[in-house]
């Protein structure tokens, strides 16, 4: 099942810590009440730009944000919080999926199978396939198989060999996983609703990967372009 945009961006009835909404018409000059103050300046959201950057205006001059980058770390923030809660959203199937991935891959999830339930994977050997009964909820049908290869090459210690690393990779691997994509047509409303939740987080400005979410045209850099000043 895929889920609507909206969705992916604003789960209010399954994520742990989401942000409270501001109004649709406006973006908040302040946090809400019992929120962290922003580390961003206030933003307003101007369009999108190749389905892939959203264009928003500041007191600085011109923000363009990547929509993924962007969307991997609020999800990556709120899959840390799920975290500290105890435990990951879950999405049980209606329908099973089953993937077939090489054998290698397959062999090493089914080994470790109780501790992805931890992570909100239930999988089950299926042949030569995989049975899929449930998932983290918001990881993306599209990407699952990736998902799990990925998965599996933390599990063969590619992400490293500490349990720190281990969080660390499958973390960073289901924030890339459940996040709208480049190519994504994004309604107004979707984009700021990203800005919001995105200007609530720890480290608005990278995503999990150490990618910058945005860059900024300043005004003065806007004018010497169109040689306004010198």
């Amino acid at each position: 099942r895929l889920a609507t945009a909206i969705d992916e961006i604003a789960p209010a009835s399954r994520s742990v810590g989401d942000a409270t909404q501001a109004p649709a018409d406006s973006l908040p000059a302040f946090p809400a009440p019992g929120l962290p103050a922003s580390k961003l300046p206030p933003l307003r959201v101007v369009g999108q730009v190749s389905q892939t950057y959203i264009v928003a205006e500041s007191p600085d001059g011109m923000y363009l944000i990547d929509q993924h980058a962007a969307h991997e770390r609020v999800t990556y923030e709120r899959l840390m919080a799920q975290r500290g809660a105890g435990g990951f959203d879950r999405q049980n199937l209606l329908i099973p999926q089953t993937l077939e991935l090489p054998p290698a891959a397959q062999a090493l999830l089914l080994s470790n199978a109780e501790a992805l339930e931890e992570w909100g994977f239930a999988i089950e050997d299926f042949g030569m396939h995989l049975k899929i009964r449930a998932v983290p909820a918001g990881l993306r049908d599209s990407t699952l198989d990736g998902a799990l290869l990925e998965v599996a090459d933390h599990l063969h210690g590619r992400g490293g060999s500490t349990p720190n690393d281990w969080r660390e990779a499958m973390l960073t691997t289901l924030a890339c996983h459940s996040s709208i994509r480049a190519g994504q047509t994004l309604s107004p409303e979707e984009m700021r609703q990203l800005i919001v939740q995105l200007e609530q987080c720890q480290a608005p400005r990278t995503c999990p990967h150490g990618r910058p979410t945005m860059i900024l045209l300043t005004t003065s850099q806007l004018e010497r372009q169109f040689g306004r000043i010198k």
